[in-house]
């Protein structure tokens, strides 16, 4: 059963309302790589801290270094004279999906747009205003009895929709951070050999395993 991430903050929050109503929360993807956990850990306490005290939805933008097509961008507004911006924080312009070469190039020269990581933080007060305002209905629905004998109904008959369009895209209240603690999604075979010890050959393999060559030469 396919659901977007919408279906799965709502049951988080849920979830984690019933025993903390002022919690703040880290959503990401379980697929990406963190090589700077220090780093990590100290952006997160930032975010965590600016989404308390501003109301506010935030999620992490990663420096782009090349001209990605396989990532979404994010753009930000850097002219804005912001006292987050010590923090690398910025008000979100746009949620732009993966480009095609030109426009990644264009994007990267233009310098006001960052990588979607996908990681966001919420306070669970302002993130559920926004449920309210952009899918009503939707925490009610994850908030009845016996939801944990119910879920895979409810899931079945909930629309799927990714949180990014639903949610991030119409917040006024939503902003980037700049991060850059060694980030990478691990969601192709390519990206997830580069991050793995090759040997001499240039062949990656965890653990004890034998690698056959088959060829029609």
């Amino acid at each position: 059963m396919s659901q977007e991430y919408s279906s799965c903050v709502a049951f988080a929050l849920t979830s984690i309302h019933q025993q903390d109503e002022d919690a703040s929360m880290l959503f990401a993807p379980a697929d990406h790589i963190i090589l700077d956990e220090d780093k990590f850990v100290e952006d997160c306490n930032v975010g965590f801290d600016f989404i308390e005290n501003n109301c506010a939805l935030l999620t992490f933008g990663i420096q782009a270094t090349i001209p990605h097509t396989g990532y979404g961008y994010i753009e930000y507004n850097e002219s804005v004279s912001d006292p987050f911006e010590k923090d690398n924080i910025f008000p979100v312009l746009n949620f732009v999906e993966k480009p095609d070469h030109n426009t990644a190039l264009k994007y990267l020269h233009q310098g006001n747009y960052v990588w979607n990581s996908g990681i966001f933080l919420l306070h669970m007060k302002t993130i559920s205003e926004e449920f309210q305002a952009y899918l009503p209905g939707w925490l009610e629905e994850f908030n009845k009895e016996n939801i944990h004998n119910n879920i895979r109904k409810i899931y079945e008959s909930i629309q799927s929709i990714s949180i990014d369009y639903a949610i991030l895209e119409k917040s006024k209240r939503i902003f980037v951070k700049k991060v850059n603690f060694g980030w990478s999604d691990l969601g192709s075979w390519g990206s997830l050999y580069d991050h793995l010890p090759q040997n001499e050959d240039s062949n990656a393999m965890i653990g004890n395993g034998i690698l056959a060559l088959q060829t029609n030469d």
